[in-house]
């Protein structure tokens, strides 16, 4: 594959390739629907788009239902350690910034694994 490690992945690294986004898009619209947390993104959304609609998904249904956000975690298998770094700081947005590059950065790990390794 060409060097990419998979351990490091972020949305920038693949914020102009329009078939990547796409397929995050995809994933993330599935993900989210099947928890019940709605999630618009246009098929041909950005990465800055798609960072700032996870990000208030997330910040609305934090406040309206924590077993949603339970559930999608768990769906999308962002380990409990991962979450556990980041509860320990007092800013919530700080919080649900850092959430949002976690589920950015699972459901990105998912997509690579599937395309350049099946």
């Amino acid at each position: 594959m060409g060097g990419l490690e998979i351990n490091k992945i972020s949305l920038a690294k693949f914020a102009s390739d329009k078939e990547i986004l796409s397929l995050l898009i995809d994933q993330l619209i599935k993900d989210f629907e099947s928890c019940g947390i709605g999630l618009k993104l246009p098929i041909d959304a950005s990465a800055v788009l798609i960072k700032d609609q996870i990000y208030e998904a997330l910040l609305k249904d934090v406040h309206s239902s924590q077993s949603k956000i339970h559930q999608l975690l768990y769906r999308i298998d962002v380990s409990e350690n991962s979450v556990g770094k980041i509860t320990d700081q007092n800013n919530f947005k700080y919080f649900i910034n850092s959430l949002t590059d976690i589920v950015i950065e699972r459901e990105l790990k998912k997509i690579i694994t599937r395309k350049y390794y099946r």
